[in-house]
């Protein structure tokens, strides 16, 4: 066998298991996906893929912006004046997004360069304006949800809370331009060092927040805290979603069940979270399985995310590649063809198989089935507001005490 983890389910019929969806994400990726690398995508094992909503053009265009606008408020000379850039509409050389068949099953991601939180005004509302252009056009091209990165500085951090507060605004603003479309906003569990994302930022003074942010010691719940602030200005809208980056280190147990209630969408994977196990194949300690195990007992359980694990995707078939008539080397007979495809079989396979994938696959087959009072549990409320119940001047029906019997938090809290 050439991995360890085997493909094969030995689960029994009868038994319900938590079901994990997989996706992958390309921090490295600047335009929108092709149908043939979509499919390259979903052939390779995953479930959805994510796609950024514009391009390097419209990067251009906007770096040039930035730099035109600074330069003409650094030459302003009048006291109280105030420059305020307008982000003009997209075009067609800036995003390769359009309205297809296959465009509701993109994750959209906006830009993460945009800078929500800067104490620039011009860099802060031109990222506003960025935001907003991403999220009204995915809106229209029929894309369901988009991930937005999250703040890289806590209020604790920057010593004020504005840029979240400015960063919450712009987050609430969001969701009233995007009408049908649910916001995910994606930050880590805790500030550990490398879990950021990669791309510079529009702000001015990146080396400066990088030096003084070195120098504190880590505070484990300022992201949460930054979470709860965009939440509660956005008036806990139920388009707004969460989605954590995992780390290799996990915090304390106390941190862990405060994320455990919160609107949970994605728990997102980077080939740095991974150990390596002694067949040199990615695995995750015994904390991260626990993790798992307990996030995916929710009445909605999280989907994940794996990031920058591949597949290497192809711009063009091996098929369109021109052929020569002229030679006889490209025509080979029935028997080399049937010999050379026998041989390709094996190396296709290892190639096309993701490490990654195939060990969640295999912790999905770990996971414990469900017991029959957690099905009933699951399956017996509607996620909808109900009127509420007047057991003393009602006569309920025996269904609904049969469901406050069921009830395992009281058993749980006897004993």
């Amino acid at each position: 066998m050439t991995h360890e983890y085997s493909g094969r389910d030995s689960d029994s019929s009868d038994e319900i298991r938590p079901a994990f969806h997989l996706g992958q994400h390309d921090s490295a990726r600047v335009e929108t996906l092709t149908n043939l690398q979509y499919g390259q995508v979903l052939n390779s094992g995953f479930q959805f893929v994510t796609t950024p909503i514009t391009n390097a053009h419209f990067h251009e265009r906007i770096v040039k912006l930035v730099e035109e606008s600074l330069s003409q408020v650094n030459g302003e000379k009048k006291a109280g004046s105030r420059i305020d850039p307008i982000v003009t509409s997209l075009t067609p050389d800036d995003t390769n997004l359009f309205p297809e068949a296959h465009t509701s099953g993109f994750i959209g991601y906006a830009s993460p360069w945009i800078d929500l939180c800067s104490p620039n005004n011009v860099i802060a509302s031109i990222s506003r304006q960025v935001l907003n252009l991403e999220v009204d056009y995915a809106n229209f091209c029929g894309v369901r949800s988009i991930i937005v990165p999250g703040p890289r500085r806590d209020s604790a951090q920057a010593g004020s809370g504005q840029g979240i507060a400015q960063y919450a605004r712009a987050i609430q603003e969001a969701l009233l331009v995007g009408t049908r479309i649910s916001i995910i906003i994606h930050i880590p569990i805790y500030r550990e060092p490398g879990l950021e994302e990669k791309v510079t930022q529009l702000s001015v003074s990146n080396g400066e927040e990088d030096a003084s942010r070195s120098t504190k010691d880590i505070d484990i719940f300022t992201s949460w805290d930054s979470w709860h602030v965009i939440r509660t200005v956005c008036n806990y809208d139920a388009r707004l979603f969460v989605a954590l980056r995992v780390p290799r280190v996990l915090p304390a147990k106390d941190l862990q069940t405060r994320w455990f209630s919160e609107p949970l969408q994605y728990l997102t994977y980077s080939p740095s979270t991974f150990q390596t196990n002694k067949s040199g194949h990615p695995s995750l300690g015994r904390a991260h399985q626990e993790l798992i195990h307990t996030y995916m007992r929710l009445k909605h359980a999280p989907y994940f995310l794996l990031c920058d694990v591949g597949p290497e995707l192809q711009d063009a078939p091996a098929a369109e590649r021109p052929v020569d008539t002229s030679s006889t080397s490209e025509f080979p007979t029935l028997g080399d063809a049937a010999t050379a495809t026998q041989a390709a079989k094996p190396s296709q396979r290892v190639q096309g198989r993701n490490a990654y994938l195939a060990y969640l696959r295999h912790l999905e087959r770990q996971q414990e089935p469900y017991s029959e009072l957690e099905l009933n549990t699951l399956t017996n409320f509607q996620d909808w507001l109900q009127s509420p119940l007047q057991p003393l001047s009602d006569n309920l029906e025996s269904v609904t005490y049969e469901v406050f019997e069921g009830d395992p938090v009281k058993y749980n809290q006897a004993w």
